[in-house]
């Protein structure tokens, strides 16, 4: 038996069809950024701070992907998203707290749109809906997120988050609820 090659994993026939393969550090990277990306924005990362979060989940993987038993890869790289999300946020607080300064977005600086009224009016929509996402459940705006927004199957969804998929239902409908009683709030504070 040869020892194991540092940075690969056996990878179990759920995980990838039929057969054992093994699973190195680059292949990890490459067929599951986007995927991570996804997770972190739906953990409410801010679209400036993304891709570094997203390459510090990555030194965590690389650091622990020998100790990887070859089950649920979604799953376990969902919970070091999580983890890294909650560190940087209290990374985030500490560091406005102390300074006191306020976050400038790149989304100010490059815009896509053809007017500056639709630049303004695109960056307040997108504010509004990240407000509201901000004050709903973590596990409810998550599932909210891959769903509605990325588009994810419930099935995907259960099996990333490691959770029946009537708890994704249920997590999703709550979302759903939750959301449309805050507009509601909102559209009756703004009628008066």
């Amino acid at each position: 038996m040869k020892p194991p090659i540092p940075h690969q994993v056996m990878l179990s026939h759920a995980q990838i069809g039929f057969g054992v393969r093994e699973l190195d550090f680059s292949t990890v990277y490459r067929d599951r950024f986007t995927a991570v990306t996804t997770w972190l924005r739906a953990l409410g990362v801010p679209m400036s701070e993304l891709e570094d979060l997203a390459q510090e989940v990555f030194l965590v993987v690389q650091r622990k992907l020998t100790t990887f038993d070859g089950k649920n890869l979604d799953g376990w790289l969902y919970r070091i998203a999580q983890r890294t999300a909650s560190d940087h946020r209290r990374r985030v607080w500490f560091r406005h707290w102390i300074a006191r300064a306020p976050e400038e977005t790149l989304s100010r600086v490059a815009s896509d749109d053809a007017t500056p009224q639709a630049a303004y009016e695109r960056r307040e929509s997108e504010a509004e809906l990240e407000k509201l996402l901000a004050s709903i459940d973590r596990d409810q705006r998550v599932v909210f997120w891959l769903f509605e927004i990325e588009e994810r199957p419930t099935k995907e969804i259960a099996e990333t988050l490691e959770v029946p998929e009537t708890t994704v239902w249920m997590r999703l409908h709550r979302a759903r609820q939750s959301l449309r009683k805050k507009i509601e709030r909102a559209q009756k504070g703004t009628s008066r």
